[in-house]
């Protein structure tokens, strides 16, 4: 991959991760803030408890002070049921309250697994890109390599340029009857008129099959290399391809349970409204 690609590359990651990172960090600010109004609503609901609570009791007090009456005996009940229907409420409240803390904080850990998950599937998918890339330029060098043929052609030109070398090497060892071969006699060995090294030295064939063989032998070897490293780039795809379902379906639920939670903080805060109405 050319230097400024990679480098362009490298920047367009770069500002999809920044751009996930002010996601969290707005979504992080958000929860905050949530808990902030919790709290505030929660130390409101404790000091109009308080007040309530201390005036029940002053009433309390004067209506135990003027028990005989029966009309304040019966008032005196009244306001105590109020109270106990308080201290209900109230209490009510601040389970809620509670809940609502809990439900913010799971929300939180979701929102970042969510966002952890997406950065590594952005990651996963250019670094999938770019295997795609480094297979599909590895198939174009392997097909160059052999020229159009199959993998057998070529191994059956070593073989034949093989079996050749071997039979010059035998004609190079009969040095003595070859210059005892005359035109038009026939060969002692073969009974061949024709004596095509009688002149002629194998050797010299010898060195230009020698390259020759060198060169099937190395085409081979690269062909080996290269089919090596297609074997190890298709095995990374297949194992990035396995990680990235893992990776969609935990994506997948994360955002299932995030919207579970969304919708169950709505409806604590309507109750929690309820409640606050209630008591004020």
């Amino acid at each position: 991959m050319p230097l400024l690609q990679q480098v362009r590359t490298l920047k367009t990651r770069e500002e999809e991760k920044k751009v996930l990172l002010r996601k969290n960090e707005t979504d992080l600010s958000l929860s905050k803030q949530e808990c902030l109004a919790q709290q505030n609503l929660l130390e409101k609901l404790n000091k109009q408890a308080r007040q309530d609570a201390a005036e029940l009791q002053d009433t309390l007090l004067y209506l135990e002070q003027h028990a005989k009456d029966a009309q304040i005996e019966s008032v005196q009940a009244h306001l105590t049921s109020c109270r106990d229907m308080l201290v209900y409420t109230f209490r009510n409240g601040l389970t809620l309250y509670r809940r609502q803390n809990e439900t913010t904080s799971h929300m939180t850990q979701l929102r970042q697994k969510i966002s952890e998950i997406q950065q590594d599937l952005q990651s996963r998918h250019a670094q999938s890109a770019e295997t795609e890339a480094a297979q599909k330029q590895l198939q174009t060098q392997i097909q160059t390599l052999l020229q159009g043929q199959t993998l057998q052609f070529h191994q059956e030109r070593l073989q034949s340029a093989l079996r050749e070398q071997a039979l010059l090497a035998r004609i190079a060892g009969y040095e003595e009857e070859r210059r005892l071969l005359k035109k038009g006699i026939p060969c002692p060995l073969c009974g061949s008129l024709e004596h095509p090294y009688a002149e002629k030295h194998p050797s010299d064939e010898q060195s230009v099959l020698a390259q020759k063989i060198s060169g099937l032998q190395k085409r081979l070897e690269d062909y080996q290399s290269l089919e090596k490293r297609r074997k190890e780039l298709d095995s990374l795809s297949q194992q990035a391809e396995t990680e990235k379902i893992r990776q969609e379906n935990a994506l997948q639920n994360f955002q299932q349970q995030l919207a579970a939670l969304q919708s169950q903080y709505l409806q604590n805060q309507t109750e929690q409204q309820s409640i606050e109405k209630q008591i004020l």
